[in-house]
């Protein structure tokens, strides 16, 4: 049995309104298995990190700005679970002209050089707005690769080491594959989560699964397109938000990255959005 993905829409601030429908995402009476995005053995996927070369250091300009040493050898890279500042979307906008407040603060990082990679996960389901747990989506350096991923789950619930949730599966595979494919992370796992891996083939299914059933959750409450659920978010541009559609190709951008690793990716446009659940910007 799968975590209620129930209607729901969020005010300004994240708040969430009643469901519209009683019913729950059901697929499969046994819990479906996430497994990592690459089954291989953990020491493979290690040993083919990413590894970067040493770049050239010329003493006499490390002695005359010490800090040059940091800005050419330091990469940064950020792994972000549902980024929270804790403060109301109300509240950055309208009420913070000299940018007091930690999201906006934390708004605009585009002049951190040394940030590389980011990748960001955002639940969907949105907190009550008193909660002031509406999540983070700022503006990254333009050199920077930045993924942002909307998942299932509602904030830190989807990050337990709970392997019946089918939320905290997909965190497990997005996090261990960045974390040790492309960060050189040598992880211990979870025993729980491993025991239950398999290939990437049935990670497609039961992504495509998911999707399915989310779609036909949505059709029985009676809305066929559109977004379904909205939660809203800090970021520079007004409208941003973690959304889920009541359609989509695919389920989310993970989703679509696996399927076209496996060669069984679906970009024909017919008309439907790219993702179910996703990671909108806003007005530009």
């Amino acid at each position: 049995r799968l975590p209620s993905l129930n209607s729901q829409n969020s005010s300004d601030d994240g708040a969430s309104t009643p469901p519209s429908s009683s019913g729950s995402l059901n697929i499969l009476a046994d819990s479906p298995r996430i497994p990592d995005s690459d089954p291989r053995p953990r020491a493979e996927s290690i040993t083919d990190a990413v590894h970067y070369p040493s770049p050239s250091i010329n003493e006499e300009e490390v002695k005359a700005d010490p800090r040059s040493l940091s800005r050419r050898t330091l990469r940064l890279h950020l792994l972000l679970f549902d980024p929270v500042p804790g403060n109301q979307v109300y509240t950055t906008r309208y009420l913070d002209p000299l940018n007091w407040s930690t999201g906006n603060q934390a708004m605009d990082v585009s002049s951190c050089s040394e940030l590389r990679r980011v990748l960001a996960i955002y639940p969907y389901e949105p907190l009550p707005a008193i909660t002031f747990h509406a999540p983070l989506i700022p503006t990254y350096p333009s050199s920077a690769s930045v993924d942002e991923i909307a998942s299932l789950g509602c904030h830190q619930g989807a990050l337990l080491c709970a392997p019946n949730r089918i939320s905290c599966r997909l965190s497990y595979a997005m996090l261990r594959s960045f974390l040790a494919n492309e960060c050189g992370v040598k992880l211990r796992g979870c025993r729980p989560f491993d025991e239950s891996l398999a290939t990437r083939q049935a990670t497609l299914r039961v992504l495509e699964m998911l999707r399915a059933a989310a779609v036909d959750d949505a059709a029985k409450a009676g809305t066929f397109d559109g977004t379904y659920v909205s939660r809203a978010a800090h970021s520079p541009t007004p409208g941003a938000a973690v959304v889920r559609r009541a359609t989509g190709r695919y389920l989310n951008a993970f989703h679509r990255r696996l399927a076209t690793r496996e060669g069984a990716s679906t970009d024909v446009d017919d008309g439907r959005p790219l993702y179910v659940l996703d990671v909108v910007r806003g007005d530009e």
